[in-house]
């Protein structure tokens, strides 16, 4: 769901054994918690919110859930949870902008205690999304910031080499690659995607 080298430390395992079973069409499946279901798509807002490939449908389902589960949310749990998943700031500061900009409720104690992590930054970046901005393509800002959050040398030199050399499944799912053999072919033009995007980001802060 999400590379572990992000500043997030998200626990497959531990989403599944919370994970309830549910009848669709008479089949059983299985569905997150609602807690771990709210840390899930928090975590996945914060990656295209950053990188600049927006839905505003993440958002809605986020507002629902507040809406429809707003007497079941156990906010002490949540915070617990995001703390677990070290993701806690990430939360909510995305509730906290949704509070703001959706008028989703929360409760007073949370906003008391999570609101300065909504960051003038953030809304203006929100502003611009809505006003139709979408101007990071190629990811580059985004990795950047990635390696702004990352404490210690050690770990923002594992981000970089992760980031040149991602493994063999990242390539061939991000890639669409048909012959896993030769997936290592598509390095270059990964390279060539990366520095056009550092130019751009260049050449758009240097005509600011």
């Amino acid at each position: 769901m999400h590379r572990q080298s992000k500043h997030y430390d998200i626990k497959i395992d531990a989403f599944l054994g919370n994970a309830e079973k549910l009848l669709l069409r008479n089949k059983p499946v299985f569905a997150l918690e609602l807690h771990d279901l709210l840390i899930h798509l928090c975590v996945h807002l914060d990656k295209h919110f950053r990188g600049g490939h927006v839905q505003f449908t993440s958002f809605n389902d986020i507002v629902n859930l507040l809406e429809k589960f707003r007497n079941e949310i156990d906010w002490t749990l949540l915070a617990q949870r995001s703390a677990y998943h070290a993701c806690e700031q990430t939360v909510f500061k995305f509730l906290v902008l949704i509070h703001k900009f959706y008028n989703a409720a929360l409760p007073k104690a949370i906003l008391s205690k999570y609101g300065a992590l909504l960051s003038k930054d953030d809304e203006d970046l929100f502003i611009e999304y809505l006003n139709g901005v979408f101007v990071q393509q190629y990811h580059v800002d985004f990795h950047w910031q990635n390696i702004r959050r990352i404490k210690g040398l050690a770990g923002k030199m594992h981000y970089m080499l992760d980031l040149i050399f991602p493994p063999r499944k990242f390539m061939l799912q991000k890639y669409g690659i048909q012959q896993p053999a030769f997936f290592w072919l598509w390095y270059p033009y990964r390279y060539y995607v990366g520095l056009k995007g550092l130019c751009k980001l260049l050449a758009g802060r240097v005509a600011n």
